[in-house]
């Protein structure tokens, strides 16, 4: 089970993820994210993902192409913080 919430704010757009990010659910995060892209909102500004407690390598895929599109990723934990860092360091 994922949720995923969109919170814009006077600085951008944030989107929310809370729950397990695997393969079914990362085409519904991509749709969301693409569907924000061309709302006409810019870019989403920042993923959080301090509440997700599992992802799998479709996500982390997901997650590099958000941050490699200049999304800040925001994170918490241990495995969600060595998740991000791996990402930072590809790009």
């Amino acid at each position: 089970m994922l949720r995923v919430t969109e919170k814009r704010t006077e600085h951008g757009t944030w989107l929310i993820l809370e729950g397990r990010l695997t393969r079914p659910l990362v085409d519904e995060v991509k749709r969301c994210w693409r569907r924000l892209l061309t709302r006409g909102t810019g870019s989403v500004t920042v993923v959080d993902v301090r509440e997700v407690s599992f992802i799998d390598e479709s996500g982390k895929a997901l997650l590099s192409q958000m941050h490699h599109a200049g999304a800040r990723l925001v994170s918490s934990g241990v495995l969600m913080n060595s998740v991000v860092q791996e990402i930072k360091k590809r790009t």
